[in-house]
């Protein structure tokens, strides 16, 4: 089982990187304080139902390997004099985050050097603590690194757990802290190499699977109903491991081209491939759906339907035709095709070209 943890912030964002993690990997999960195993409701409506519906996972901070922690303190303590000004200016001018007190829990002496600096407010009432925005989204970069690092499971882990998280945000200065501020160059006493070399592997990863589903995996910036996405999971959920480990092995081919040119050129071959693909079984899919209307009493209900209402509904409704055929649904590929139809994806896509961007987004950590 392959899983994302979500970071710096403990509501998912409601966006289309939501509906491709969940189209993508088998489980998302977000870091949320221990106490809220029994104050759900603190988690906000929508995370919340996307919890409820198994969606989401709830990961707790005592999952983290405190060894990791170093990370952390070793960086801060590498600020030039001149940096920590300069967020101390920043902490003052109230650009701020804020981390919820149980998440420090394992790692005392980390804020309690945050605090001797001079980057982190006086905690006023409540569990929360109002920390210099960049020192912020360095601490949950640890703490996400902490718990996907593999030892940071215990022997009491789950059958049917991930084996493995993944970090995995929507913020680019919350990765450009995972690139460049906590992982130095070479190996330390602080870091272990096989870290180094999973997180920077990732990260290049990342960079071509986020090229490859902007282009094959076209999403509405508004996510898909909760009840679609889980009817979808439940019906074509076990599709998914094969396609991700197809697209998985062709972008570790692609990451392992040094040529910039010679791996967007792969990178345009790839995309025609898939959507070629895709487009076959999409067409048959619409072949198969119309042979059995023709057999179905669906086809009299086209007499007091609407056209238009009743070509959807039924495209969507006889999508299942294409697991007749075991060739065409034995493709990996064939998962995107089952997205679009089921999930509509193209056409919500194409209706909502010209709105402008989501706001950035912010949130509690």
């Amino acid at each position: 089982m392959q899983a994302i943890l979500y970071y710096p912030f403990i509501e998912v964002p409601q966006s289309e990187w939501l509906t491709k993690a969940l189209l993508y990997w088998d489980r998302v999960g977000t870091i949320v304080p221990d106490r809220w195993r029994w104050e759900p409701e603190s988690l906000g409506p929508a995370t919340l139902r996307l919890v409820q519906e198994g969606l989401v996972e709830q990961v707790f901070p005592q999952e983290a390997d405190p060894r990791m922690f170093a990370l952390y303190e070793n960086w801060i303590a590498r600020l030039t004099p001149a940096e920590l000004q300069a967020r101390r200016d920043r902490l003052q001018a109230n650009d701020v985050l804020p981390i919820h007190e149980d998440k420090w829990i394992r790692m005392e002496s980390g804020i309690e050097a945050t605090i001797h600096m001079g980057l982190t407010k006086p905690q006023q009432d409540g569990p929360w603590l109002e920390v210099e925005r960049t020192t912020a989204l360095e601490f949950m970069t640890a703490l996400a690194l902490a718990i996907c690092h593999p030892r940071g499971w215990t022997s009491e882990q789950l059958p049917g757990e991930p084996s493995t998280w993944v970090p995995a945000t929507d913020v680019p200065q919350a990765l450009a802290c995972m690139v460049s501020g906590l992982l130095p160059a070479g190996k330390t006493p602080e870091v272990e190499r096989e870290l180094q070399l999973r997180v920077n592997g990732e990260v290049r990863a990342a960079e071509v699977r986020t090229v490859l589903l902007d282009r094959i995996l076209p999403v509405p910036k508004k996510p898909i109903p909760v009840d679609e996405m889980v009817r979808f999971r439940q019906k074509y959920g076990d599709r998914l491991p094969a396609f991700r480990r197809d697209l998985e092995t062709r972008i570790d081919t692609l990451v392992a081209i040094d040529d910039d040119v010679a791996r967007q050129r792969a990178v345009d071959r790839l995309v025609e491939e898939a959507s070629e693909q895709v487009k076959a079984v999409e067409a048959y899919l619409k072949e198969a759906g119309l042979r059995r209307i023709k057999r179905s009493p669906l086809l009299s209900l086209l007499k007091v339907v609407p056209a238009a209402r009743a070509a959807v509904d039924a495209t969507r409704d006889l999508a299942g035709a294409l697991e007749s055929d075991q060739g065409v649904a034995s493709e990996p590929l064939a998962y995107l095709a089952f997205a679009n139809v089921e999930l509509r994806l193209a056409a919500r896509f194409k209706g909502e070209r010209g709105v402008p961007p989501l706001a950035e987004v912010f949130g509690r950590a």
